[in-house]
C-alpha cells in the first residue's frame, strides 16, 4: 500500500485570508492534527483570559481551556469534540465549561469544524465558542421570575406587574444616573378577528408569535412584557429617539413578514406602534399616556405602523 504524505500545517497558511475571524466577537482558535493551537483571536483571549502569545504553540489541553461538561467530566481525555472532528471530518456542537486563566468556570457553547486538505483530508480544526453567561443568567432570572408570578403564562414573557416595577425602577436610574431610556408600546391589529374568524386556540398562536419575534429580535437585558390582552410593552435602554425608533420599525416589519398556517391558509399579523424616549420630569404615568396615544396615532394612520413621539 503507497504511503501518503500528510500535509502539515502552519500558523501563516491558516491565517491567510481570516481577517473575519480576528475580528470576531466569538471566541475563534485554529489546532492542527496534534491539537497543537496555532491561531487565536482576540476575542478568544477576552472570554479566557489567556493572550495569543501564552497559548500559540501549546495544545489545548496543556493546563489551558481544560474543557468540562456540567458534571465536571473533563473532555479533554474523553469526547473531545475537537478531536472527534478530525477523527471523522464532521462538525460538532457541545455546551461545556472552560477553565478561564484566573481559574473560575465561564460556559461556553463550542462548535468545532474541520479544515481539509488538497487530498480531502482533515488537516486542522477550527473551535468557535460563545461566552454563555448571559444566556445562563437570563435563564435563572426567568425561573426566579416566574417562581414569583411574574410571568405571563401563554407568552413566557414578564408580565404587567412586573413591567411596573421594571419601569419605576429605570425612572429611578434615570433620575439618579440620567441613563436614558425608551418605552415601545405594540398592539396586534384587529385582533378580534383571530378569535372570532379562527377560534382562540389560533388567537394564542398569533400572541405567542408576536412575543417570540418580539423577545429573539430583542438584547437579553430590555425588557419585554405583555402588557395586556393584545398589547405588548418594551422598555429599551438606548441613548436617542432614532435608534429607538428603527428598533420599533424593525420590529413591526419582523412581525409583518411573519404568518401562521391555519386550515391550509396564512394568517397575516401586523403591529400598530407607540415609540416614546424618557423626558425629563416624566412619571410612568406621563410616559405610559404618551406612548398609549402613540399607539392610537398608528392605528388611526392605517395600522401596521410607527408612531413617534
Amino acid at each position: 500500500m503507497p504511503h501518503r504524505t500528510v500535509k502539515t500545517i502552519n500558523a501563516s497558511e491558516l491565517t491567510m485570508g481570516i481577517d473575519v475571524l480576528r475580528d470576531s466577537t466569538d471566541g475563534v482558535y485554529i489546532v492542527d492534527r496534534d491539537r497543537r493551537i496555532v491561531f487565536w483571536n482576540q476575542a478568544a483571549e477576552h472570554i479566557t483570559g489567556f493572550s495569543a502569545t501564552q497559548v500559540i504553540g501549546s495544545r489545548c489541553q496543556d493546563d489551558i481551556l481544560m474543557h468540562v461538561n456540567q458534571a465536571g467530566c473533563s473532555f479533554c481525555n474523553h469526547g473531545c469534540p475537537l478531536t472527534e472532528t478530525i477523527k471523522d471530518g464532521q462538525p460538532k456542537n457541545t455546551e461545556m465549561f472552560l477553565s478561564h486563566r484566573q481559574g473560575h468556570r465561564v460556559p461556553v457553547h463550542v462548535r468545532t469544524s474541520p479544515i481539509f486538505g488538497d487530498e480531502g483530508e482533515v488537516i486542522a480544526c477550527v473551535e468557535v465558542f460563545r461566552d454563555n453567561t448571559h444566556r445562563l443568567s437570563l435563564m435563572e432570572r426567568l425561573a426566579n421570575l416566574e417562581s414569583k408570578a411574574l410571568l405571563d403564562p401563554l407568552t413566557g414573557l414578564t408580565n404587567r406587574r412586573h413591567f411596573d416595577a421594571t419601569l419605576k425602577a429605570s425612572l429611578n436610574k434615570h433620575a439618579r444616573h440620567g441613563v436614558p431610556f425608551g418605552l415601545i408600546l405594540a398592539d396586534i391589529d384587529h385582533f378580534k378577528r383571530f378569535n372570532d374568524y379562527h377560534g382562540h386556540t389560533v388567537g394564542d398562536d398569533v400572541l405567542k408569535l408576536v412575543a417570540r419575534t418580539l423577545t429573539n429580535n430583542s438584547r437579553p437585558y430590555d425588557t419585554v412584557a405583555r402588557w395586556d390582552d393584545e398589547k405588548f410593552a418594551l422598555i429599551v435602554e438606548l441613548e436617542n429617539i432614532d435608534r429607538l425608533s428603527q428598533h420599533a420599525a424593525r420590529l413591526c416589519r419582523l412581525v409583518a413578514n411573519s404568518s401562521l398556517k391555519h386550515d391550509d391558509a396564512q394568517v397575516s399579523i401586523t403591529l400598530s406602534i407607540g415609540v416614546t424616549m424618557i423626558r425629563k420630569k416624566d412619571s410612568a404615568r406621563s410616559i405610559i399616556q404618551r406612548v398609549d396615544q402613540l399607539l392610537y396615532a398608528s392605528k388611526e394612520d392605517g395600522r401596521n405602523c410607527v408612531s413617534v413621539g
